[in-house]
């Protein structure tokens, strides 16, 4: 997979955005969607609003990008065999709901285990995922279908 593409994906899907805000469901967020985490972000204490660095934001990124990764590694531990597109979408998933909400698509999981894209696709809109964020669900539903054929 190009790490590169996917970055672009994934920055272009999230935004960047140089401070502190809050995400589509209320939690604070920075840059090009980092979870701000109490404990591990020092930003985590500051008022939404407050600026953050280029560097921080790009540093935070790299790890997120490579914790994604990682994380799709677990759900799927022939993800480097799956078809790059897959692996792209898998990751832009898994970066947006992080590890946790992603392994609850279990159905999903087994389809891609099956290799029935058409069926992953219709799995992924039957989801609250889908119903929060409809338009970056059903782009990458039709991209998932596409394999299909």
């Amino acid at each position: 997979m190009n790490l590169d593409e996917l970055r672009e994906e994934i920055a272009a899907d999230e935004g960047v955005k140089y401070e502190i805000y809050r995400d589509h469901i209320g939690y604070k967020t920075m840059g090009i969607g980092h979870l701000c985490i109490a404990g591990v972000d020092p930003e985590y204490d500051l008022a939404v609003g407050t600026p953050v660095f280029v560097e921080r934001v790009n540093e935070l990124f790299d790890k997120d990008i490579k914790r994604t990764i990682s994380d799709c590694k677990i759900v799927h531990d022939d993800f480097d065999e799956l078809p790059d597109e897959v692996q792209k979408i898998l990751a832009n998933m898994c970066f947006q709901m992080g590890l946790g909400r992603f392994m609850k698509f279990h159905n999903t999981h087994d389809l891609v285990k099956k290799r029935f894209w058409d069926g992953v696709s219709q799995e992924m809109l039957d989801s609250r995922w889908a119903e929060q964020t409809p338009e970056r669900a059903q782009r990458l539903s039709k991209r998932m279908a596409a394999l299909a054929v």
